[in-house]
């Protein structure tokens, strides 16, 4: 009989040591800090739990250091990175880039600030005309990529750049409502000019077609304009609503 209880007793440790993983909650710490390259006491704010999804248990972690706040998320089984988002609040001073710190994928991934850096470059920004600069590792068909977003006046800007810093997709979209009345309605060849004008003139396919969104009257133009294919939408006054460009992968 003690043998018997001696047994069930391992097998629960066992299940807790499998359930729980050999990382602790100070390892965890110590992980997202390295790869955010700050000492525990650069870290204004710190805060841990340990969550679900979908069955995988982790760890989640914010902390702060000045106008920089991170938010980690962490595999207790493995200690492997699983998720990351950074923001910078808005700073009268000079936002220093992001994360210079080796990657956890360095034989991969560019340096976290560098490709930032192409996303803002190619939007025509520097770092002191964003503010919610945000920056999350993601992957999509076995391809890592960075997933950015940050906002410019009225506009909010959200980019993939892939490892390589090959841009596979940049939109930007109106944050307020259409000043405009929207029972207005432009000729679909003035979309079209506009749509054009939008990606910087020629294509190579242009498609216009009608639509509503809230009951705004607006025209969805498709493009394709060298390797990309560009998404336009325009409301009745000629107003830009949005614009979408996405690599026509090969």
């Amino acid at each position: 009989m003690k043998n018997r209880r001696l047994i069930v007793l391992c097998v629960i440790a066992l299940s807790a040591g499998i359930l729980f993983g050999a990382v602790t909650r100070d390892e965890a710490i110590d992980i997202a800090l390295s790869d955010a390259g700050i000492t525990k006491d650069a870290a204004d704010t710190l805060r841990i739990h340990r969550d679900y999804d979908n069955g995988r248990e982790e760890y989640e972690i914010e902390f702060r250091s000045g106008s920089s706040e991170w938010d980690y998320t962490i595999d207790v089984e493995t200690g492997n990175i699983t998720g990351y988002d950074y923001e910078v609040k808005n700073a009268p001073a000079p936002i220093a880039p992001a994360v210079s710190a080796p990657s956890h994928h360095p034989e991969h991934l560019l340096d976290r600030a560098a490709l930032e850096e192409i996303a803002l470059s190619d939007a025509g920004f520097g770092r002191r005309d964003v503010s919610a600069l945000r920056s999350e590792r993601d992957y999509d068909d076995g391809m890592e990529i960075l997933e950015i977003s940050f906002n410019n006046g009225g506009r909010k800007y959200e980019y993939d750049v892939l490892a390589t810093g090959e841009i596979l997709k940049a939109e930007w979209e109106l944050r307020r409502e259409p000043r405009g009345r929207s029972d207005a309605r432009l000729s679909e060849s003035d979309a079209q000019r506009i749509a054009l004008e939008a990606i910087g003139g020629d294509t190579d396919r242009i498609v216009v077609w009608e639509d509503r969104d809230d009951g705004r009257f607006v025209y969805e133009c498709e493009a394709d304009k060298d390797n990309y294919r560009y998404e336009i939408d325009i409301d009745g006054t000629g107003e830009i609503l949005s614009v979408k460009r996405s690599l026509k992968l090969r």
